[in-house]
């Protein structure tokens, strides 16, 4: 009995991924305070070159976007749209937002994920990312955020 095409085949299996992962770890950067709470930043090696080498900070926003759906996006700025970035290490500032969604459309959400304005609720403030993880691939920043109770 063969097990091409099924849940167990490694068919469609790219190791490239787990290669570049393997290779290419996250290391743990800082453990910054955000709204009381501690949001632990992990870099890759890629990442930490690419910071040490910017002449300003990288500003990076980690949004919890409410919509039809909730979207975790990480967003990446090289001049700060707001006041309240809080410094990660020598070229690096974080900010956490929770943002309500103008309005509840598929076409509107892909268009570009437009926003009515940034929740200031106390069970907002509370939505805060635990883990930040970075990486540089190919000339561009990569980030992912996991949320969860700390």
């Amino acid at each position: 009995m063969a097990l091409r095409h099924t849940y167990f085949s490694a068919a469609g299996f790219n190791p490239l991924p787990h290669i570049d992962r393997w290779l290419h770890p996250y290391r743990l950067a800082a453990d910054v305070p955000l709204r009381d709470r501690t949001v632990h930043v992990y870099c890759t090696g890629r990442a930490r070159e690419a910071l040490q080498t910017r002449a300003t900070p990288l500003y990076v926003e980690m949004q919890l976007y409410f919509s039809c759906v909730v979207k975790k996006r990480v967003l990446f700025h090289d001049t700060p749209s707001r006041s309240d970035f809080v410094e990660a290490g020598d070229h690096l500032r974080v900010r956490a937002s929770t943002v309500e969604s103008d309005v509840c459309s598929p076409e509107a959400f892909a268009a570009g994920y437009p926003a009515r304005r940034e929740l200031s609720s106390v069970g907002a403030q509370r939505m805060v990312p635990r883990n930040l993880w970075l990486d540089y691939r190919a000339g561009q920043w990569v980030g992912e955020i996991a949320v969860g109770a700390t």
